[in-house]
């Protein structure tokens, strides 16, 4: 964890900066920014192991989008599994 400083009480909350992991923190999945309120960051695979494995790796291609592969590309990935889960949600009506 990093240090409390005085102009950063929060900071003991924050983890460490870490280095380039490709297998557990692969960047193109860490860089995005995001947070929650607190000021933690989150990672996608915090957000998407909570949800079933189609709309998940939507939602996988939308957070990195243009970070490992081009943007169109995992827009498409992105679309391919929402046409699967749309696809299975209409045949269990």
């Amino acid at each position: 964890m990093a240090q409390t400083t005085d102009q950063d009480p929060v900071a003991a909350m924050r983890p460490a900066a870490r280095t380039s992991d490709p297998v557990n923190h692969p960047s193109h999945y860490t860089s995005l920014g995001a947070a929650c309120a607190c000021g933690r960051e989150i990672a996608c695979v915090q957000v998407t192991e909570r949800m079933d494995f189609l709309v998940g790796n939507a939602v996988k291609y939308l957070w990195r989008q243009g970070r490992k592969d081009d943007r169109l590309t995992d827009l498409r990935k992105s679309a391919w599994y929402i046409a699967r889960a749309i696809a299975q949600a209409e045949a269990q009506r």
